[in-house]
């Protein structure tokens, strides 16, 4: 059985390929399934259960696999790569092959400054922060926090380090890289997404991504208002299609009258920007495919 892996970082588009991207390859690849978040890996990871039982649930996937006549496994995971030291991450990677060691790892990767204030405006917009992005910046880009390592910049910054690590461990040819960028660009995406599943085919999708319809603001009213439905009984996907569509144009129009969420707010710190391509440099030297100019200093 063969096991293509997905890391999420935060705020690369993880959903958009989770919902629109990775259940769709089967039309292209009739032997791949799908598998979104597998709860024991997690475990797994974070000590709650040892090798032996992550063993059973990785067998049980297989098994799931072989009865729909598949032999090519897609999971998808988030979050394994955010505030740890070094350290901490390379255990991780080490646990994570112990159960898959021959695994196609995919990385997504988001251009480090507008990852950072996109992480702002989610912040602001389920109001974890109501302050402004420099005050935003001071405690997150913070030296000295247990979270860094060597009075340095978050590991999920990191990406020579993040991509480097697991490249030695499953060798530079199994680990493939996303660009968040590119997720619109159809030509340049599809054609990455086929080399990677070997689809033998042109990959077509629709590059519009799942959340643009809406604006941020009313996407949250949404949510807020489904969840509001939840509660009394009625989930999201038994709200019928017309229902849905009232409910997105009423959170729009209510969008309207209250205050924008931030856009770019402020300026990032001119060390941290540096920082940020000197390190994207040392990434591109080692990948087969050219970083987008953004990631390199280039507007």
């Amino acid at each position: 059985m063969k096991f293509i892996i997905h890391i999420g970082l935060p705020k690369t588009g993880t959903k958009f390929l989770q919902r629109s991207i990775f259940p769709t390859l089967s039309r292209f690849h009739p032997e791949l399934i799908y598998f979104n978040k597998p709860d024991f890996i997690y475990r797994y990871l974070q000590d709650g259960i040892c090798l032996k039982e992550a063993q059973k649930g990785k067998d049980e996937l297989s098994r799931l696999a072989s009865k729909c006549g598949k032999n090519v496994i897609v999971i998808s995971l988030e979050s394994i790569a955010f505030k740890q030291t070094q350290l901490l991450f390379r255990g991780r990677i080490d646990k994570f092959y112990k159960l898959f060691d021959e695994a196609t790892i995919i990385i997504s990767l988001r251009e480090q400054t507008s990852l950072v204030r996109s992480m702002y405006r989610q912040s602001v917009s389920q109001q974890k922060t109501c302050g402004s992005f420099a005050s935003f910046l001071g405690i997150f880009l913070r030296k000295g926090d247990r979270h860094h390592f060597n009075n340095n910049y978050p590991i999920v910054f990191d990406y020579f380090f993040l991509v480097s690590s697991w490249a030695k461990k499953y060798g530079s040819s199994n680990v493939n890289v996303l660009f968040q960028e590119k997720y619109n660009h159809s030509d340049v995406f599809s054609g990455q997404i086929s080399k990677i599943f070997s689809l033998g085919c042109v990959f077509e999708y629709d590059n519009v991504r799942h959340h643009e319809s809406m604006g941020e603001l009313s996407n949250l009213i949404y949510r807020v208002i489904t969840a509001g439905l939840f509660v009394f009984g009625v989930s999201r996907e038994n709200i019928r299609k017309e229902t849905r569509k009232k409910l997105k144009n009423f959170a729009c129009r209510l969008s309207n009258l209250l205050p924008p969420l931030p856009k770019n707010e402020g300026d990032i710190p001119q060390d941290f920007r540096l920082w940020c391509i000197e390190n994207n440099k040392k990434l591109d030297a080692i990948l087969s495919v050219s970083l987008p100019a953004s990631y390199l200093g280039d507007q």
